[in-house]
């Protein structure tokens, strides 16, 4: 009987490992529609990569795993941290 308990127990978590649950994950992408570069970015800690010149776009974070599906009050937070992008701005 504890063998058959056993083999049943072993059946169980082998079916649960083999499972596949749905991921959304994507590339972290910013446009910078400021005269001022951003020095580096983040969503939700999840960091972007480059920085971003003025007017320009990048980033190339990778694996932001949003939520599977969309339910009201939900927030992301980002941050961000500028500065300046041309000498003749000082």
């Amino acid at each position: 009987m504890k063998k058959q308990q056993l083999r049943l127990a072993v059946l169980c978590l082998l079916l649960v490992a083999c499972s596949q649950f749905p991921v959304q994950a994507g590339v972290i992408i910013a446009i910078n529609h400021t005269k001022w570069a951003i020095n580096r970015f983040s969503v939700d800690e999840q960091p972007g990569i480059d920085s971003i010149g003025p007017y320009q776009g990048g980033g190339g974070g990778c694996c932001y795993r949003a939520p599977d599906k969309w339910r009201p009050g939900m927030t992301v937070k980002v941050d961000w941290e500028t500065g300046v992008a041309f000498s003749d701005d000082f």
